[in-house]
C-alpha cells in the first residue's frame, strides 16, 4: 500500500492587505497631527514674538 505525503502552504494576503490599509490609516492621522502641531508651534512663536515686543516697551 503506498502512501502520499503532501505540504501545502497557502498564503493569505487579505491579511496582509488589511494590515497595510490599518498602517496607511495611521500613518495618514501621523502626518495631520504632525502639521497641525507645526502650525499651533507658528502661531505661539508669533504671539511670542509679539509678547516680546510689548514687554520690550513697558520696560523701556
Amino acid at each position: 500500500m503506498a502512501q502520499e505525503a503532501r505540504l501545502v502552504i497557502v498564503i493569505d494576503s487579505e491579511r496582509a492587505k488589511r494590515t497595510a490599509q490599518d498602517l496607511s490609516v495611521e500613518l495618514d492621522s501621523i502626518t495631520k497631527k504632525g502639521d497641525f502641531a507645526s502650525k499651533s508651534m507658528d502661531r505661539m512663536s508669533v504671539a511670542t514674538r509679539a509678547l516680546a515686543g510689548y514687554m520690550a516697551g513697558l520696560l523701556t
